[in-house]
């Protein structure tokens, strides 16, 4: 092959290099002087605000997910013994392990963990949401939320309408092609984690879920084994616990699992920034 193209040489510029590390240098100084600038708790109600409304919503907002004639709420219409209510009044959004979550009839943020920003924003976040609610937010007078419990009959349970908002949206492909929902159905003061006990509902059909429960009681007389020969916890011992109120497996693990990983975040960061930046976060 013949061409007439300039040739192009490849050379070592010592000079270059040099000016490359020390522009590292100065941009280097210049990052950790803002992250050293930042507000942590600023930081995290901003971003945590942005990531609400991520996903689709589970019923629309005014001035957040509802805007003219578009509507992108995931519930379209909510049925609780035969009778419709607002999704709004029976559902509220909720965080897990793979995002925003739709909830019905769960223990609120402040029952469930221990008081501190990330309890404190869920909540504002959820009184927000029923405030600026397209529709009504309220249940209708005589009906609490206490009184939405299960009973046996499919006629009497809960009934939703679903949209995955397929002509604006496309499935997820990071973990899953399915283009479907995930469910999850768990004790109303467990952390959700969608990850290890969700469900998959198909998508342009209707699904039934049938429920059945077992419940193990520990009798009190185990109190004086102790509890690492027992291998279990009674509710009210949860003094080992920093994130939950009350114990429980599920959020034993989960809290074990935090905690384990802010310990190795912290090393890495530590051995990285010569213990200038220790880090707290858990990395996910």
């Amino acid at each position: 092959m013949v061409s007439n193209a300039p040739a192009i040489s490849f050379l070592t510029n010592k000079e270059a290099s040099a000016k490359l590390e020390k522009n590292k240098e100065v941009y280097s100084k210049q990052l950790n002087d803002i992250y050293d600038s930042l507000s942590a708790p600023q930081v995290f109600f901003t971003l945590f605000r942005s990531l609400w409304y991520t996903t689709l919503p589970c019923f629309d907002v005014m001035g957040m997910t509802f805007s003219g004639s578009q509507r992108t709420s995931f519930l379209k219409q909510c049925k609780w013994r035969g009778s419709e209510l607002s999704c709004s009044s029976i559902f509220s959004t909720f965080p897990t392990d793979q995002g925003m979550c739709c909830t019905f009839n769960m223990a609120n943020a402040n029952d469930i963990f221990v008081e501190s920003a990330f309890s404190n924003i869920i909540m504002e976040m959820q009184k927000r949401d029923a405030k600026e609610a397209l529709e009504n937010a309220t249940l209708p007078e005589g009906l609490s939320m206490s009184e939405l419990k299960a009973h046996e009959g499919s006629h009497l349970s809960l009934e939703v309408v679903l949209d995955a908002h397929t002509d604006l949206l496309s499935p997820f492909s990071i973990e899953s092609d399915f283009a479907g929902f995930s469910a999850l159905i768990l004790a109303k003061n467990n952390f959700p984690l969608v990850q290890q006990k969700g469900f998959s509902i198909e998508p342009g059909k209707k699904n039934s879920i049938s429920l059945d429960a077992i419940k193990i009681n520990a009798d009190a007389d185990i109190r004086s084994i102790e509890p690492k020969k027992r291998r279990c916890l009674f509710k009210d011992e949860s003094s080992g616990l920093t994130l939950f109120k009350n114990y429980s497996q599920a959020n034993c693990f989960l809290e074990c699992s935090l905690t384990h990983a802010q310990k190795k975040v912290a090393k890495s960061s530590a051995d990285q920034f010569n213990g200038k930046y220790p880090s707290k976060c858990t990395p996910w």
